[in-house]
């Protein structure tokens, strides 16, 4: 959690934390806001990774101590929501975090009560999942929420492999498409939705 002055950051906006260690190779990394609790604070989700360099630094702090953060940027325009009925998200492992508060909005404003927005979440296991639970809660909401999970690294009864071709055929090209996730799952989601011919413009990116 972080304690500074939030003033109601918009919807999909991600902060850059910095890295104190001026030798390290990564000076700074996106974090997309998961959660605002005041107008004092907010929170991020960080997942450590063994060799991530800033998320061990992130997850090395105890409470009270500081980081140093970057201003807002890289928002959500939400007109694109309400112009677009049908949406699909598209989030691999952590990339899930900035569709939380995009959920939130979907569920709790009626004025989305004729959208549908189908998630598809992509995970290695089901123990990678995260809020999965929160996830199905959504569910109840203003907006018909649709969540579809694949795994690509457990046998079981659901989808398997990675993104492709054959997990978008249900949804129109001219869907909205929101992405997010490493690296390698977002260039393979550019190239699946270049190949089904939907518009840049029915595309946004989150970065982290």
């Amino acid at each position: 959690m972080l304690n500074s002055f939030v003033a109601d950051p918009p919807i999909g906006a991600h902060v850059y934390v910095k890295n104190p260690d001026t030798l390290s190779p990564v000076s700074q990394k996106p974090y997309t806001i998961f959660s605002v609790l005041s107008n004092t604070k907010f929170q991020l989700l960080v997942k450590k990774y063994e060799e991530g360099i800033m998320s061990s630094y992130i997850c090395s702090l105890a409470p009270e101590d500081c980081i140093d953060v970057s201003g807002f940027d890289h928002f959500l325009d939400m007109n694109i929501l309400f112009g677009n009925k049908t949406i699909v998200i598209l989030a691999a492992g952590t990339g899930i975090t900035p569709f939380n508060r995009i959920l939130v909005e979907l569920s709790s404003n009626k004025i989305f009560k004729d959208h549908c927005c189908n998630l598809i979440f992509y995970n290695k296991t089901t123990k990678d999942i995260l809020m999965k639970d929160e996830l199905e809660k959504f569910k109840d909401g203003a907006c018909k929420v649709n969540i579809v999970h694949v795994l690509s690294n457990e046998s079981w009864h659901g989808k398997m492999g990675h993104i492709s071709m054959t997990h978008l055929e249900e949804y129109a090209p001219s869907s909205l498409f929101l992405t997010c996730g490493p690296k390698g799952f977002m260039d393979k989601a550019a190239e699946v939705l270049a190949k089904k011919g939907v518009l840049k413009s029915q595309i946004h990116e989150f970065k982290g």
